[in-house]
Formats: structure tokens, C-alpha cells, sequence
């Protein structure tokens, strides 16, 4: 009898290892198709550097500088809230200063969260004068940014605005500055970008009436265009004068945000008191977005848009986002969802120039065809070598359309920045047998839940992805909570390692109340919900923020 009952325990033993090893092959299963779900379900992400020349020579160079009224400041604005306002992708957006030196405004940045967009746009008014122009270390500093903090999907794209040619600082160079071996630097940290698929815009401002801007495009307009052309889907634009970064810098944004229509201004004028501009917007066709984005260089003129029934739009009304408005700001965006069929206006009142940008976002298709509509002011055709060259009037500032940089249309992905074949769609490219699998394994599932959910209760799922830290903190990495197996996790003093949010005092707390629902409970100190005090204990939507303190953390859960 002993030994009958020893060769049951045996027996009972191996069964039961084969059942965990059968489980955990079902979990892995799971995992992947889930993994593989949720990466084609997520609208895009982007991790975009804007790298901006802050050398003397923008001041005062020649008694004139290159750009002395800091348009390159509205240009960087205009550029952040535009993508802020386009909620079809996730943008993030970091900001370098340069000149013998690199410095960091402002780390990756979530354009999706108002409280830190408003961070980012602050940090990017206030630039410095900064001695010397190193391109190079420019360069590495963006490219090792995007290493450190990009996400691995991410579609990466650096912007970078120079002035001059390169005049490193001789302390960083001991060397001796040489001009032949400075170029193969900027060929080697080209090719470094390309192998991680990085694409590199350089935007040229070489103002023909200083010393600087001629030895610029004399010297480094060819050899910017080819280190730019060695990225997939790189260019370069050339700014004739600092009123055409607006214009360049809004044909970049077009390109990310998959923009048909014009890339010029629909209307650049010069306001007088007393006779308000009126711009025409006809919407011929069914569109998913209209987006109007407007600068000002008086921060007082005032914008009104009316739909096709003469109706003025009003501030919180669901089909419309409108960001940039306030007393200060030069460039307000008004993105409107599936506007009505016919002509819409915008009517701006005041005093000094001012800029309308009209783009068209297609709905989406199963093939996209949509095809440019012709532009009120035709943009210049681009030139063999692929830089561009506007040249401004008094009234009008062309832009630097450029076809090559990432684009992006309804259920593609432009192959430039991301190295996603062009138009693979993921439910056609997925295996047959994934599919199989994935029905059996979730007939499985199922059973096993109620097993699971009966004798030892629910586990938290989803990821913590923080999006704001503050100043001089380094963003923690992504917490996937469906590896953890916990039914609770403490964010604040009460956390793990970097999960403890140095210099916050307070405490809050995740709990998995079923396998798909997560409630958040405030401990100690002040925390906010989507920007709303936490009071009590309240559940997690998939994509709501946490506020603790200064930084906020996104949560993601495409189960909840």
C-alpha cells in the first residue's frame, strides 16, 4: 500500500508539471498574439529632436544676425502645437540648444499632455546666445537621446536649423579644427542615424545679406544635403531669410501628420486696424480633419473660425480642438473632425502680419488615393538635388514642401522614418496559423480565468509609461504590470527603486479588482486623475494620466 500511495504522489507530481508547463505555454502564446494585437492597434508613435543653432551669429552677425526677432522661437511653437493638437498618434518632442556646446531645454516630451506641452513651450521662448557652432556634437547629443530615452517602435525624425558653417570651440577640439576630417565626422553620425532608421531635416538659413549666410550657402548647402540624404527620407530646406522658417518648418509638421492639400500659405498678409482678413476654406469632399493653423505677429490679433453655415466655433465643443490661444501666442491651431461639406472661413482682426495654413487629413481607406488639391499659392517645385530655395515677398512667405520626409496616411506608415514596408497592413500580413492559435489559445483562456480568478483572485495588467519628469530627472522606463503578477503597486515613497518618484512626498495605489479593471487609491499627499484631484478610490481607463506631484504617468491597457 505504501508503495502504491508513493506512485501516486508521483504520478499526481509529474501531472501536475505537465499541466504548469502546458499553462505556461498557453501564457506565452497568449502573451505574443496580445503583444502583437496591441502593437497594431496603437495609433503611431513618433520621437521627434528639434535641434536648433543658438550661436551669436542669429543675433548679430554683420550688425544684422540671421534671425534677430527669434522667429525660429515661433517656428518651434508652431511645431509643437500642431502635433499637440492630433490625437490619431502619439508624438513626443525633445528640444537642443547648440552651439559649442549641447544643451537640453527639454527631454522627450508627451505633446498629448496639456499641463507638460505648456512646459515644453515655455522652455523653448527663452533661448540663449551661445558661443562657437559645433554641428557635430549637435548630432551625437540628438542621436544618443533618441537611444537613451526613444521608444523602440517609435518613427524618429531630427530637425536641425543652422545658420553658418561649423566653428567648434578649440577646447573641445585640441586637435585643431580640420575641415576635411569635421565633414567624415558628420558622414560617420549620418550613418549612425540611418542604421537606427533616423531621419535627419536640415533646415539651412543662409540670409545672402550677411557674411555669415553667404559663406553658408556658398560652402555647406551641398554638403548639408548629401549628410541629410544618407538617412532614409532625409532633405534639406533652404531658408533664403528667417521669414521662411515658418513656412518649412509647417511643411515638416504636414508630412508627419499624412496632410494633403497645400503646403503654402493659404493667406499671408498684413493686417491694418479696422479691416479684418477673410480666408476662404473650401471642404469639397468627406475629410477626417481640417486643420487650421494660423501665426501672428502681434499676439493680439484675433481668430474666429465659422463653418460653411456661418456659424462661429466655440471652445469645447466635441468635434473641435483649438490650442495656442492665450495673450501671449503668436500661433494658434484649430484642428475640426470631419468637417461639413463647403466654405469655411477664417477671419482674423488686428494689426501685423499673419500667416493661414489650410491642410486636409483623408478619411480612412482601405487603399488612400487622395489626391492634392491645387494650392491657392503654389509652393516652388523642388530642385533635382532636393533643397529648396523660397524666396519671400512682402505679403508672401513659400514654404519648402518636401515629398520625402515621413509621411503618414490612413493605415500607412511611410517606410522613411519607421522601416515598416510601405502599406503593409497588419491583419493581411499576420500568419494563418497566429490566428489559429489565437482562437484556441483563448478558448483555453477562458477556462483557465475562472481557475485562476477562483483560487487565487486577479493580477493588475497593462504598463505605466511616464511622460514627464522634473527638471533634471531622467524618465523611469515603462513598468509592464502583467508581468509583475500583483494585485497591488505603489507609485511614490512607497515604491520600488525609480518607481519611488524622488522629490514627491505622496503615495497612490494600484489595485487589480477584476482581471480587467484597476482602481487607483491616493495614500498620502496630492495626486491628480487626467488632471482632476484623486480623492477616492476611482478606476483606471486605458490612456489616463497620473499626476504625482510634477510628474505624470500614463497608463496603458488596451484590456480595460
Amino acid at each position: 500500500m505504501r508503495i502504491l500511495k508513493r506512485v501516486e504522489r508521483r504520478s499526481c507530481g509529474c501531472c501536475l508539471f505537465i499541466v504548469l508547463g502546458f499553462l505556461l505555454l498557453v501564457a506565452g502564446l497568449t502573451f505574443l498574439i496580445v503583444r502583437a494585437a496591441s502593437a497594431e492597434s496603437r495609433p503611431p508613435a513618433y520621437d521627434v529632436v528639434l535641434v536648433s543653432d543658438q550661436s551669436t551669429s542669429m543675433w548679430d552677425c554683420d550688425g544684422i544676425g540671421t534671425d534677430p526677432e527669434l522667429l525660429r522661437v515661433d517656428a518651434t511653437r508652431l511645431f509643437i502645437n500642431t502635433l499637440g493638437a492630433d490625437s490619431s498618434a502619439r508624438y513626443r518632442l525633445a528640444l537642443l540648444h547648440f552651439g559649442g556646446a549641447v544643451a537640453q531645454v527639454a527631454p522627450l516630451t508627451d505633446l498629448a499632455d496639456a499641463a507638460a506641452r505648456q512646459t515644453l513651450l515655455a522652455a523653448a521662448s527663452h533661448p540663449k546666445p551661445l558661443r562657437w557652432t559645433d554641428h557635430l556634437l549637435a548630432l551625437r547629443a540628438a542621436g544618443q537621446l533618441l537611444h537613451d530615452a526613444g521608444q523602440s517602435s517609435s518613427q524618429r525624425l531630427i530637425v536641425l536649423l543652422t545658420d553658418g558653417e561649423p566653428a567648434p570651440n578649440p577646447t573641445t577640439h585640441p586637435g585643431g579644427y580640420n575641415e576635411a576630417g569635421y565633414v567624415a565626422a558628420l558622414q560617420a553620425a549620418a550613418a549612425e542615424l540611418a542604421q537606427t532608421d533616423t531621419t535627419l531635416a536640415v533646415v539651412l538659413l543662409s540670409d545672402t545679406r550677411t557674411s555669415c549666410g553667404r559663406r553658408a550657402a556658398a560652402d555647406w548647402a551641398g554638403r548639408w544635403t548629401a549628410l541629410a540624404e544618407m538617412t532614409p527620407g532625409g532633405a534639406m530646406y533652404h531658408a533664403g531669410q528667417a521669414d521662411d522658417l515658418l513656412p518649412i518648418y509647417h511643411a515638416i509638421v504636414r508630412q508627419l501628420l499624412g496632410s494633403v492639400g497645400s503646403a503654402a500659405p493659404a493667406a499671408a498678409a498684413i493686417l491694418t486696424p479696422g479691416t479684418p482678413l477673410v480666408v476662404d476654406v473650401p471642404v469639397v469632399e468627406p475629410l477626417a480633419s481640417l486643420i487650421l493653423t494660423i501665426w501672428k505677429h502681434n499676439p493680439a490679433t484675433t481668430v474666429e473660425v465659422r463653418d460653411p453655415a456661418g456659424q462661429a466655433l466655440a471652445l469645447g465643443q466635441a468635434d473641435v480642438t483649438v490650442i495656442g490661444q492665450g495673450p501671449a501666442g503668436r500661433e494658434e491651431v484649430w484642428r475640426v473632425a470631419q468637417p461639413s461639406q463647403g466654405t469655411w472661413q477664417v477671419i482674423l482682426a488686428g494689426q501685423g502680419r499673419v500667416s493661414v495654413w489650410q491642410d486636409r487629413l483623408p478619411l480612412p481607406a482601405p487603399t488612400p488615393s487622395a489626391t492634392p488639391t491645387a494650392s491657392v499659392t503654389p509652393a516652388p517645385t523642388r530642385t533635382a538635388t532636393r533643397t529648396r530655395t523660397p524666396t519671400a515677398s512682402a505679403t508672401q512667405r513659400p514654404t519648402a514642401a518636401s515629398t520625402v520626409l515621413p509621411s503618414r496616411t490612413p493605415g500607412m506608415i511611410s517606410a522613411a522614418v519607421g522601416g515598416m514596408p510601405s502599406g503593409q497592413d497588419g491583419e493581411a500580413g499576420r500568419p494563418a496559423w497566429l490566428l489559429w492559435a489565437g482562437s484556441g489559445v483563448t478558448l483555453g483562456l477562458a477556462a483557465l480565468g475562472l481557475i485562476v480568478l477562483r483560487r487565487q483572485g486577479p493580477y493588475l495588467t497593462g504598463q505605466l509609461a511616464p511622460v514627464a519628469t522634473p527638471a533634471g530627472s531622467a524618465l523611469a522606463l515603462p513598468r509592464d504590470l502583467g508581468h509583475e503578477r500583483r494585485r497591488q503597486v505603489i507609485l511614490g515613497r512607497r515604491g520600488e527603486q525609480t518607481w519611488r518618484l524622488e522629490g514627491w512626498s505622496g503615495a497612490v495605489r494600484l489595485t487589480a479588482e477584476s482581471c480587467r479593471s484597476v482602481t487607483i487609491s491616493p495614500l498620502d499627499g496630492e495626486a491628480t486623475l487626467d488632471g482632476q484631484p484623486l480623492r477616492h478610490a476611482t478606476p483606471l481607463a486605458d490612456g489616463a494620466v497620473i499626476g504625482c506631484g510634477e510628474y505624470r504617468i500614463r497608463y496603458e491597457n488596451l484590456l480595460a
